[in-house]
């Protein structure tokens, strides 16, 4: 899903993302969403830490650098740092 948060309040995105997982959990499929939206990064980890029952968590985040010689490289965000980064407010776009 592309930029989900489009044509949604702010104040909604959690419920939204509520509802994805739900949608996700029941088809037992995956999700690839992008975002340049901090509130929607910041609901959908709230939301979906608010679900999840298991050992592992619902969300990864891969933020995409430009790395040695303009070459595109993901990193990847552990859930636990992904929160940690939102509540000290460090830009992570």
């Amino acid at each position: 899903m592309d930029e989900v948060e489009n044509g949604f309040h702010y104040s909604v995105l959690q419920n939204i993302w509520r509802a994805i997982d739900v949608a996700v959990l029941h088809s037992r499929c995956q999700l690839v969403a992008t975002t340049h939206s901090i509130e929607s990064l910041h609901a959908a980890s709230v939301g979906l830490a608010e679900v999840n029952v298991g050992p592992d968590p619902l969300l990864s985040y891969v933020r995409l650098e430009a790395g040695d010689g303009g070459r595109i490289m993901p990193i990847a965000v552990s859930a636990e740092s992904l929160m940690n980064t939102m509540e000290l407010n460090w830009e992570m776009r």
